[in-house]
């Protein structure tokens, strides 16, 4: 414990220790990589608070601290959790919304104690279906994220509490997972000499984990904004060829249920 990492724009995050780990001991208070083990998976936490701490995927590629044993790091998927303090617009937002379902068993009531648990979750209610999608009179599904498409069993579970303390008598209510989509993203990039090529195509990778990872659940993904994603990484990029969203050069459907999330980008 006490290791840290970064990412080459400095951006530090300390290793946390996590119990449930095959490789954690508790006698050495630490991680042990066992041998003829090339590597190991460990949780870590930014040293900054806020959406600072989101990176795309191989963007930590920095050792912060000498850690024996231990050459390079890199973390496989992208970090998305984080996310910056409700600013004053929100809350007044949020707070008139709670007043407005006091004491009314509605879609609005419903929607606040989800916000009620995080004022960052993702979510979609749907009413008088299952989680299929087949009619079920007096069921209310909520679909609920955090961005990663992977939110804890606990937020899961704190949401629902939430939402069963508004319900009506006689309605059923189910707090589930949304249909997470990762479509692969390909492009082109070419850059002048004044630019960077990697970290142009860094940036262009955690704009589209952003712009993905940000989507409603049930809302389509667009195509164009890749090629937006890109030429906003910077003045130096002079062309974005070869556009692929999921393999294809159309935008991906809404659908109820399905959220669009961060996938692999990569550039040929």
């Amino acid at each position: 414990m006490g290791a840290t990492v970064r990412t080459a724009s400095g951006t530090v995050f300390d290793v946390v220790g996590d119990s449930t780990s095959s490789a954690w001991s508790a006698g050495a208070g630490g991680y042990i990589r066992p041998a003829g083990t090339g590597a190991i998976t460990v949780p870590v936490r930014c040293e900054s608070t806020g959406a600072v701490g989101n990176v795309a995927a191989g963007a930590i590629c920095l050792l912060g601290s000498t850690i024996s044993g231990i050459d390079t790091v890199t973390n496989a998927a992208a970090l998305t959790n984080g996310s910056d303090g409700e600013t004053d617009a929100a809350l007044r937002t949020r707070f008139i919304s709670y007043i407005n379902s006091r004491s009314k068993a509605t879609l609005g009531a419903i929607e606040n104690a989800v916000t009620d648990v995080s004022a960052d979750l993702i979510y979609q209610v749907i009413e008088n279906v299952d989680t299929s999608g087949a009619p079920l009179a007096g069921n209310v599904v909520v679909y609920v994220d955090d961005g990663s498409g992977d939110v804890a069993d606990g937020v899961i579970n704190a949401v629902y509490a939430s939402v069963d303390g508004v319900r009506p008598a006689a309605v059923s209510v189910q707090v589930v997972r949304p249909d997470v989509v990762r479509p692969a993203v390909t492009m082109g990039v070419a850059v002048d000499a004044t630019g960077s090529l990697a970290t142009v195509q860094a940036t262009i990778g955690a704009g589209v984990a952003a712009y993905l990872n940000g989507l409603a659940i049930g809302q389509g993904a667009s195509y164009s904004r890749l090629i937006q994603i890109a030429y906003a990484a910077g003045t130096s990029v002079t062309n974005v060829t070869g556009v692929t969203l999921a393999g294809g050069g159309s935008d991906l459907p809404a659908v109820t249920g399905t959220a669009y999330r961060a996938g692999e980008v990569s550039f040929g």
